[in-house]
């Protein structure tokens, strides 16, 4: 019995192993849509953002209470160890018949019982003050300020995620056409060693191969550090842990098939960008803020409801307490005129006019800036697909040019010099060729920034 319970041990300990080390290998696949929507819901910045809007919306609700009945009660229980005296005029004195005898000048009189006990409640309303119904409009103006602040971090959050999602796309497909380069020298240099120990051609001819090969390792093993660290920044866009294993379904191929010509002859709409929404916005709220001091000249005038409840007991008699209760009800209202303050409150909407200004001078200075990184973007873009254009022909010239050197340099036509630069200035042609469709598809995602467009289709 004990041996079959140890088995079971020991399979139920494999069986947990293998369980984890499955979970452990588990990938998740994303596509450029797909990691943005993940990023949209798990990337940290943008959480901490949102919260700031519900922090806005609570900020509305604690205003708006500001205006609503307060109610208070409580309860006091009060012990006089010893009860006040206080001397009076003896005015029984002055009642008795002339020539009786007369009593102390004064009498030492304690009122009071030794125990008392008051239950109250109270109402408070605020009838009228301009600056809390300018303060609680200002409160929701306020929540547009987080949610234009939310939506800019949204587009933030996509553009870094789209960019670091590309970075990484570039450097597979370095690595892959090192792979294939190295893949070839290979191939060359086995057919380079038999021809060397025949005596066709000199060892120096294999030198140079062996040393292209040796720096498109050097070359991939820099790719594949680089990779890492760009996959890790985009597991930090995306809100994955850095120890999660993730797989990008796209391929630069397939993302050559989505470019297509964007029209930038437009000039794209300032108000749909969210940083103008912002300051626009801003500007409203100091207007608003404005009218909230001036509104401090303006009376207040609130109003009160109170009742009460008192119960006394003489010493050593608590039981007595609440037989009876002696109630107390008033009610009553409170007008508040602000006659001078000296000078505060006029220091005080100076400021905010100054604010203002300081708020109409940043969105004017937006809208300047707005033009010309429209103008900028346009200009980084149309030059992104003449590089690119080019760059394509330049590797087909450069493709070309190596297959001519190495059938020549095979057939004993050509020198291994010859050979290894026209492979050289291929893999440089190449890695421009990616280097110039990175730049490209960059160029697009800040042209769409900057015209306030979808970033991604």
């Amino acid at each position: 019995m004990k041996l079959n319970i140890k088995r079971w041990v020991v399979l139920a300990l494999v069986t947990f192993s293998f369980a984890a080390s499955l979970s452990a290998q588990e990938v998740t696949k994303f596509s450029i849509k797909e990691a943005v929507a993940f990023a949209q819901k798990n990337n940290l910045t943008l959480q901490s953002t949102r919260l700031e809007e519900d922090i806005a919306n609570q900020k509305v609700k604690e205003t708006l209470a500001i205006g609503l009945p307060q109610i208070n009660g409580g309860v006091s229980y009060t012990n006089n160890i010893q009860i006040a005296t206080q001397r009076l005029p003896n005015f029984i004195n002055a009642g008795l018949p002339p020539g009786s005898p007369q009593g102390p000048e004064f009498i030492d009189a304690q009122f009071g019982v030794a125990n008392s006990l008051a239950a109250n409640v109270r109402l408070d309303q605020l009838i009228f003050d301009g600056t809390y119904f300018l303060g609680l409009k200002a409160a929701k103006e306020f929540v547009k300020i987080s949610e234009y602040q939310v939506r800019q971090s949204e587009v933030d959050v996509e553009i870094n995620t789209v960019k670091a999602y590309y970075a990484v796309l570039m450097a597979d497909k370095r690595i892959e056409l090192i792979n294939n380069n190295i893949k070839s020298l290979d191939s060359s240099l086995y057919s380079l060693k038999a021809l060397a120990r025949e005596g066709f051609i000199e060892s120096v001819d294999t030198s140079r191969v062996v040393l292209s090969l040796s720096n498109l390792n050097i070359q991939k093993a820099a790719l594949e550090d680089q990779r890492k660290i760009m996959l890790n920044v985009l597991k930090l866009q995306m809100g994955v842990a850095m120890d999660k294993e993730i797989e990008l379904t796209e391929s630069t191929e397939s993302l050559k098939t989505t470019l297509k010509s964007v029209d930038v002859s437009g000039k794209g709409s300032i108000a749909s960008r969210n940083e103008y929404k912002l300051l626009d916005q801003q500007v409203k709220l100091g207007i608003l803020d404005k009218k909230r001091y001036q509104m401090g000249y303006f009376p207040t005038v609130s109003g009160f409801l109170s009742h009460q409840q008192n119960t006394f007991a003489a010493a050593g008699e608590l039981g007595q307490l609440g037989d009876p209760w002696f109630p107390g009800t008033a009610w009553g209202l409170s007008l508040n005129v602000p006659i001078f303050s000296g000078f505060m409150r006029k220091s005080q909407i100076n400021q905010a006019e100054l604010r203002l200004q300081q708020y109409k001078f940043k969105l004017n200075q937006f809208e300047q800036a707005y033009q010309n990184e429209v103008f900028t973007a346009q200009t980084n873009y149309l030059r992104a697909v003449d590089n690119y254009q080019l760059t394509k022909k330049n590797v087909d010239l450069a493709n070309e040019i190596r297959r001519i050197a190495k059938i020549k340099f095979q057939e004993g036509l050509g020198t291994s010099l010859e050979y290894t630069t026209a492979e050289t200035e291929s893999n440089t042609a190449e890695a421009n060729g990616i280097i110039a469709l990175y730049q490209l598809m960059i160029a697009e995602l800040e042209y769409r920034k900057a015209t306030g467009a979808k970033i991604i289709e």
